[in-house]
């Protein structure tokens, strides 16, 4: 399903994709979004919180809430990014959302600058290589 959000409601450059286990990680990033911008969120990434939400099953509906708004507005992303070692860090991203008509080519997607993949990876999908 296509989420519909308001035109003036803004993203932050990622496509989401929930994994079997619950987990949202990052699919995919805008070119010139703010989270490829960052620097500091790559694909592959897990996140874990939006806003200080913990998003684990959250449906897509209620993940959008939380990752969109107003052009310039901030939100804090909490990552998990997997170091060379097979360890897991924690990292806390803030973003200014921003309109982002570069996901036009992402399906599902929105112009608000936030895609969903709705397809889930199976439980073993979720191993710590795929971090």
């Amino acid at each position: 399903p296509t989420i519909t959000i308001p035109t003036n409601q803004c993203g932050v450059g990622i496509t989401f994709k929930m994994r079997g286990d619950g987990h949202y990680h990052v699919k995919a990033l805008a070119d010139g979004g703010p989270a490829i911008l960052s620097g500091k969120i790559e694909v592959g990434d897990v996140v874990v919180s939006v806003g200080g939400v913990s998003i684990h099953n959250l449906n897509h509906s209620q993940l959008a809430e939380l990752v969109l708004g107003a052009k310039g507005s901030s939100v804090v992303l909490v990552v998990l990014k997997q170091a060379p070692d097979g360890s897991l860090n924690r990292l806390n991203v803030s973003l200014h959302r921003a309109p982002l008509p570069a996901l036009a080519p992402m399906s599902p997607q929105s112009p608000g600058g936030l895609a969903l993949d709705v397809q889930q990876m199976p439980p073993s999908g979720h191993s710590q290589s795929s971090l």
